[in-house]
């Protein structure tokens, strides 16, 4: 039940995220592995970044199998033409898997976070015809496993080093970085006339993603747990960011865009990664 929409050009997607996607993924990873270690680098930084990337394209290869039904038969292909698709799709989900895996092999923690997710991942679209009347439910197991990606940001940084951080920092830093990742998710077709997550309307729509800006600011105070003086420039920036992107949110009027909204898609992710980055220098 994702954000794809229901058009011919839906059903070409690969799976591997645009160039500007992986950047961005690769750059949240950096720099939450900075600011766990306050400027610490560990010997995972190279890997674990990798690998946040190539959790990015599993999510995107599951997305695409989840809806490959729906898109190709909207786009009028033949049923030989779906079950080569599926099969291309399941390959490189096989191989994302083994690269990810070997990826991370030296840390057993770090692995059993692709594991968890991957697995998730996979299973939910099996599950979730059970659940259809509860978007709810639905909700929760979605989005639970890009919550795991994210986690793996915390756990790959501590398995290659000798110590944490507090729990309610670390908690905090994901709790962040997964706000940015679902304020994308909802807003990068706001108003298009496509398939929305899970198929909410305009208004319910606007409603998540003034949740998710409310809970930007939150989840910051919640990163510096225990931090210098100087460390709550992250959530004094946070909230400058939701707080104009909000207002950007309610003087928004799509109607049947064509193209996403300005404001929508990467820019509060990627203006988290950066307060992040500005508090680690900070601190």
């Amino acid at each position: 039940m994702t954000a794809a929409p229901v058009d011919a050009p839906r059903a070409r997607r690969t799976g591997v995220p645009s160039p500007g996607q992986g950047l961005v993924a690769a750059a949240v990873f950096a720099v939450a592995h900075l600011y766990y270690g306050r400027g610490d680098v560990r010997p995972s930084l190279v890997a674990g970044t990798l690998t946040f990337v190539l959790l990015m394209v599993q999510l995107r290869l599951v997305d695409d199998l989840d809806d490959l039904d729906r898109d190709l038969a909207a786009a009028g292909a033949p049923a030989a033409s779906v079950a080569s698709k599926r099969r291309s799709l399941w390959c490189a989900l096989a191989a994302v898997v083994v690269a990810t895996a070997a990826l991370n092999a030296v840390w057993p923690p770090a692995l059993a976070a692709c594991a968890a997710m991957t697995v998730l991942a996979v299973l939910t679209p099996k599950v979730k015809r059970f659940v259809l009347r509860s978007r709810l439910v639905l909700f929760v197991l979605y989005e639970s496993a890009p919550a795991l990606a994210v986690l793996y940001t915390y756990v790959s940084w501590r398995a290659a080093g000798d110590r944490g951080v507090p729990a309610a920092r670390a908690a905090g830093v994901v709790a962040l970085l997964w706000v940015g990742y679902e304020f994308w998710k909802f807003s990068r077709k706001h108003g298009m006339p496509v398939f929305q997550p899970y198929d909410l309307s305009v208004a319910g729509v606007r409603r998540v993603l003034y949740a998710l800006l409310a809970a930007g600011p939150a989840a910051a105070l919640l990163a510096v747990y225990g931090m210098p003086g100087a460390a709550l420039a992250l959530p004094a920036l946070v909230t400058l960011l939701s707080v104009a992107l909000a207002a950007l949110v309610t003087a928004d009027r799509p109607a049947r865009r064509a193209r996403p909204p300005s404001w929508g898609g990467l820019v509060f992710l990627g203006g988290l990664a950066t307060s992040l980055f500005v508090a680690t220098l900070v601190s």
